[in-house]
């Protein structure tokens, strides 16, 4: 079955144009090397559908023509016959359905960390190759021979399964819970939905267990999606959100938002949009229409944050943490930027990453329409600012890009009068505030000698990496004065921190 509706495919949108191709009649030879191009998925966008039955305009569903229900078991047939020709051997997942009375054959062509794949150049009647073979590969809504660089980017996407695609091999396929993932079918129109097919055969079509049939694992994904504690299993998968009316944190307000990935991802916009986005109305003289303007625009905040869930390392056991502050909204996230981007591309919101994280989890939050795909994100965060009259983000990291701190600055209207001398007197006693911690933890690095990040901040009351506490460290390693231990490794479960030479030594 079908992880969406054969409408959504049709109407296009939440699937891509570059991950559907139509044809009106089925072709052996042309559906072979598409089926070979989306289990290569060169763009690492989760593979492909073909629809057949379907006119293609320009790339895009056209009439829809249908196929004769008496062709369809020699045409299954025949599919097997050409995808036992794929080295290594790869089988899609075919599909019979019914759309505005007429019967189209839908192809689900997955990617497979088997990659990559090839096959014949051409094949004659009896099905068998001449001899020459190719891989193949999707540019754009277009499937097309691989040249020699892309042939190389094959090779290399073989050896990078992403952490979510990966078996758990702590749970199992009970930790997933069946409630859970029907209530996602129901919600994204799946074909699934309502089937009354049990937990293991959903798991199944939805590739979400793997192994053999005596020992079948769920896959990450289905504990992060589908089961009620993903904590159990990635411990600090959550979002904090914390509200301090003062930078010091004297007075402060919490939120925890748990549960499976888009749970949280809803409570925390939800929470965010209710308690923290405020509008102000402002007449303008001369013109019927008054001017609005958000203390942070919504939509640029809330694609910052599925961003930071989207592409966190689950391995690394530290929450989503978004800290609302007088004057500026934080999000930061665990570990920083792909380092193949440059550091200009960072500061410059011109980010653009070759690989993915979570590749599996981003294609379940684009169902969701809570994500998209194809390096769009930073686009519209700049466009929902400069839309809003707000000040662009600024995206810091440090040198070994561990984490990511992007910080959305309130608008100006709302610093005005009151609020503005406010905000000034609380930045400066921040300031003064931070340099009084940066000098605590240099004399507690001179007495103490070597300690790790927790033994810090515990000894500083944190229950929890605070923002500010993690600029301070940024800051000091920065300067020159504090230094890793093994700074080889320096995500190490091991690493401390300690006074570096140029302070040790007076």
């Amino acid at each position: 079955m079908l992880p969406v509706t054969v409408d959504t495919l049709l109407q296009g949108g939440i699937i891509e144009t570059e991950r559907i191709e139509f044809k009106r009649s089925w072709n052996p030879e042309k559906v072979l090397h598409t089926i070979c191009a989306f289990a290569n998925d060169i763009g690492d966008v989760g593979g492909g559908y073909i629809v057949i039955g379907v006119e293609e305009d320009e790339g895009r569903s056209g009439e829809v023509v249908g196929v004769r229900k008496a062709e369809i078991p020699e045409i299954e047939k025949d599919l097997i016959r050409c995808c036992n020709m794929i080295e290594p051997r790869y089988v899609p997942q075919f599909n019979e359905v019914e759309c505005d009375g007429k019967t189209l054959i839908v192809i689900w062509a997955f990617s497979d960390i088997s990659r990559p794949f090839k096959c014949p150049v051409s094949i004659g009647s009896n099905k068998k190759s001449n001899g020459e073979r190719a891989y193949y590969i999707r540019r754009a809504s277009h499937t097309v021979r691989a040249n020699h660089d892309e042939e190389i980017r094959l090779g290399w996407l073989s050896s990078k399964v992403t952490f979510d695609d990966l078996i758990n091999g702590q749970g199992t396929v009970d930790d997933v819970r069946l409630p859970l993932l029907e209530e996602y079918l129901a919600r994204v129109g799946s074909g699934l939905a309502g089937k009354g097919k049990g937990l293991q055969e959903l798991l199944t079509s939805m590739r979400l267990v793997r192994g053999p049939r005596e020992n079948i694992k769920p896959l990450n994904i289905a504990l992060m999606m589908f089961n009620d504690r993903p904590e159990n299993f990635f411990p600090y998968a959550r979002i904090e959100l914390v509200v301090k009316s003062d930078p010091a944190g004297n007075d402060m307000r919490e939120r925890i938002c748990s549960g499976p990935v888009d749970w949280q991802l809803r409570c925390a916009l939800e929470f965010l949009r209710n308690n923290v986005v405020e509008e102000s109305v402002r007449k303008v003289d001369g013109r019927a229409e008054a001017e609005r303007v958000f203390n942070y625009p919504f939509e640029a905040v809330e694609e910052a944050l599925v961003n930071a869930v989207y592409h966190k390392d689950y391995q690394i056991h530290e929450p989503v943490t978004v800290t609302i502050l007088p004057d500026s909204l934080e999000i930061l996230s665990f570990p920083g930027p792909d380092p193949s981007i440059p550091d200009e591309a960072v500061s410059d919101l011109n980010m653009k990453s070759t690989y993915c994280r979570n590749k599996r989890l981003g294609d379940f939050l684009k169902e969701e329409r809570l994500a998209e795909g194809r390096n769009t994100g930073m686009g519209k965060i700049v466009q929902a600012v400069e839309r809003n009259g707000s000040e662009l983000p600024e995206y810091i990291t440090d040198a070994n890009r561990t984490f990511l701190r992007v910080v959305f600055p309130i608008h100006p209207r709302f610093m005005n009068g009151g609020i503005a001398e406010t905000s000034r007197r609380s930045r400066k006693r921040s300031q003064e505030e931070m340099e009084s911690m940066k000098d605590e933890i240099l004399d507690m690095l001179a007495n103490r000698g070597a300690m790790s990040m927790k033994e810090i901040y515990t000894a500083f009351g944190y229950s929890t990496v605070t923002s500010g506490f993690r600029r301070c460290i940024v800051d000091l390693m920065d300067e020159g004065l504090v230094e890793y231990v093994y700074p080889e490794s320096p995500r190490s479960s091991r690493q401390k921190l300690r006074l570096s030479v140029r302070r040790r030594i007076p």
